[in-house]
């Protein structure tokens, strides 16, 4: 595991994922994210700004769009010099490693980072005991109530019966039903971290699928629970309102999810949870673009839900009552383009004459015209018509066209959008010799 794509052991895989969440939970804070932990740590401007996120500091001077290698390791040489002075002790680890993308050392580089800035600092120093014997003793006082008794940070939570009892038993009331779950691990976990996430503050740092995997190591699920020491329960938060819901009882429909939906155009849909008990319905949304969603409420009816969406494609659409997927979700919404009208196309570049042999061109602008963008071009000569035309599409229903004529003479130019001419079709030019 010496390089960024060098195939990595299972336990590495779920680490490595686990780390990148962490840190893009931070660098959110200045609306930034990183892709792959081993390759956007290379040039070193993430990691200085991760730093002056957990620091609230600047490291220095960094150079933003460093190009040669000296750059990225001056960049490297800041973000490492503003750890160890903050009382990290990094062994074996230097810039040049972090450059390379060496994976086995990112990943120390990284728990040392976590270690210091979020578990250390709920960790009794004067205990005696490591980071994990201290985690693991605090986690058994809380599940004392529950009956439940964790020996360890990994295969003891396997099974999603641990993490619904955690929940509960920092938040009372919260999950009420921990104890009378299915055999289902993913999707007890899931609702247990949406909980957690929703009114415990406790970011998702890891997935159902990988807490729920005997691959989990203890350093991803200790950077995941070490968020439970200092959460508390959000005001708000539905306490023992759970134990006689049933999120199988909700009901979707509506026009959203019926018929195709055309964009920038309002459709809505609606969500009846009155057989379902008194709950919180959560949405999430999915798609090709952020939608603009107006969510209505009425005493005794069902959620309206009114959405916009300003770009075609499908919308998905992830519904949790009280914490709880609902049957069939995620819904999906089929957003298409708006219906074609040529009458918005704009053609420009086309003089009255073009020249004989050489390539002329013109540009189509379909950008308020509606439709997918199927246009149609024909040249009708004196004798011959052209054979010779070129489209490249420019991106928003812009294309840029060229074509070539052989013969003198009087040439039409058809251009339709969707089947139907534009304004000015066919367009009358005449074919000369070059000067």
């Amino acid at each position: 595991m010496e390089g960024g794509n060098t195939t990595l052991e299972p336990w590495a895989q779920v680490q490595k994922k686990t780390f990148e969440r962490w840190v893009n939970s931070h660098l959110e804070k200045r609306q930034l994210a990183i892709v792959d932990l081993f390759d956007d740590f290379r040039d070193g401007v993430q990691l200085c700004f991760l730093m002056e996120v957990l620091t609230h500091e600047s490291v220095g001077r960094v150079n933003k769009f460093p190009k040669h290698y000296q750059q990225k390791i001056e960049n490297l040489i800041l973000a490492l010099r503003k750890i160890t002075n903050d009382g990290v002790k990094l062994v074996n680890i230097g810039p040049e490693d972090i450059e390379t993308g060496n994976g086995k050392l990112t990943l120390g580089l990284l728990w040392s980072i976590i270690l210091k800035y979020q578990i250390s600092a709920f960790i009794d120093k004067n205990s005696g005991k490591s980071p994990l014997q201290w985690l693991l003793e605090w986690l058994r006082n809380k599940l004392q109530p529950k009956d439940m008794r964790p020996n360890n940070l990994t295969k003891d939570w396997n099974d999603g019966k641990m993490l619904p009892a955690l929940v509960d038993a920092v938040a009372p009331g919260l999950f009420p039903d921990w104890n009378t779950l299915p055999d289902d691990p993913v999707t007890n976990i899931k609702q247990a971290m949406v909980l957690a996430k929703d009114w415990l503050g406790v970011n998702m740092l890891i997935s159902p699928e990988d807490m729920a995997n005997p691959n989990v190591d203890d350093k991803s699920m200790m950077t995941y629970l070490s968020q439970f020491v200092n959460a508390a329960a959000a005001q708000g938060a539905p306490l023992g309102q759970n134990k006689a819901l049933n999120a199988g009882n909700v009901r979707v429909y509506g026009p959203a999810l019926e018929e195709d939906v055309l964009v920038n155009t309002e459709t809505r849909f609606f969500i009846d949870a009155t057989n379902a008990g008194k709950g919180l319905v959560s949405l999430a949304f999915g798609g090709p673009a952020q939608p603009k969603v107006d969510i209505r409420n009425k005493p005794g009816q069902p959620q309206e839900v009114v959405i916009t969406a300003p770009k075609a494609g499908d919308y998905d659409v992830v519904i949790h009552f009280e914490g709880k997927e609902i049957p069939h979700s995620p819904v999906r919404i089929h957003v298409v383009p708006e219906a074609p009208d040529s009458t918005k196309v704009r053609v420009t570049g086309l003089g009255p004459r073009c020249e004989v042999g050489p390539i002329n061109s013109f540009f189509i602008d379909g950008s308020n015209a509606g439709g997918s963008g199927f246009l149609e071009i024909g040249i009708l000569g004196p004798t011959l018509p052209s054979n010779q035309i070129f489209i490249e599409h420019k991106g928003d229903q812009k294309f840029d066209c060229k074509f070539v004529v052989v013969e003198r003479g009087t040439f039409l130019i058809n251009v339709k959008w969707h089947g139907d001419h534009v304004p000015g079709s066919p367009f009358e030019v005449i074919g000369t010799p070059k000067k």
